[in-house]
């Protein structure tokens, strides 16, 4: 892997890991109280609710029906938030979900998972957890595809549709009307995006990224552990350097239909 490379995927899996370490130091506190009632919406005959216990926030609050609002903290020279909403009863492999996120921040990170362990009945091996995780950063592009080592990305809102199952999902920037469509069959999607992706390795795991003309995204898929069949749990984090930034980064979310 050249220089190149390492900067690109040291931007990318930033926001991972800075948010394990930020989700590690914050979890250790009492995180803050919801700012607005919490009542339970029901979409698709399914409810979404804020998994206290999990979410991580200056402030996080339920809006009107099932749109939710997080800013987040800042601990130990990062800015980190995390918002963990439930989704009962769970969605089966055939069902999909349509999120509408906004951001002052153009970086953000989306997990589709189960919150039980599950295990395969033949093999006894635990299942991958995740159906998928999403991520993407508007400040990178198929034109610019790297920031320069001493460079700080430059600070740009974010205003997406991500439309996920198990099996792929879409992203479309309201900003600009572009379209991505990532596919959890990682050579589905390197076909479709010849010359604009490209994949890294990370043990059991693989990282596809696909720069689009706008904005760039990186998909983490299982290449070896069969994923659960499940998915009850909707995970948006955002992690980013303290001196990188004079704002505190918010995100909203708003969850538009379960099919």
């Amino acid at each position: 892997m050249n220089y190149a490379r390492i900067l690109i995927l040291s931007l990318v899996l930033l926001a991972v890991t800075t948010a394990f370490i930020a989700y590690f130091m914050f979890s250790q506190g009492k995180p803050a109280k919801i700012t607005a009632a919490q009542t339970e919406q029901f979409i698709s005959n399914r409810s979404i609710t804020i998994v206290s216990s999990k979410t991580y926030a200056q402030e996080y609050k339920r809006l009107d029906n099932n749109e939710f609002y997080i800013l987040c903290s800042t601990k130990g020279g990062s800015y980190y938030g995390k918002l963990v909403l439930k989704i009962t009863p769970p969605l089966k492999k055939e069902n999909y979900i349509v999120v509408n996120v906004s951001s002052n921040i153009g970086t953000i990170s989306l997990t589709l998972a189960y919150s039980r362990k599950v295990f395969d009945v033949k093999t006894g091996v635990s299942l991958y957890p995740n159906w998928l995780n999403i991520q993407v950063a508007n400040y990178l592009n198929n034109t610019y595809r790297l920031t320069g080592a001493n460079e700080i990305p430059p600070i740009k809102p974010l205003n997406m549709v991500f439309n996920m199952s198990r099996y792929e999902v879409t992203i479309v920037n309201l900003d600009t009307g572009e379209k991505l469509t990532l596919y959890t069959n990682i050579n589905k999607t390197l076909e479709s995006y010849i010359n604009r992706s490209d994949i890294i390795n990370l043990g059991y795991e693989s990282l596809v990224e696909v720069y689009g003309d706008t904005f760039t995204t990186y998909l983490t898929v299982s290449n070896t552990i069969k994923p659960v069949p499940l998915a009850d749990t909707l995970q948006v984090e955002l992690a980013y350097p303290e001196e990188w930034l004079n704002q505190t980064p918010w995100i909203k979310v708003s969850v538009e239909k379960i099919g």
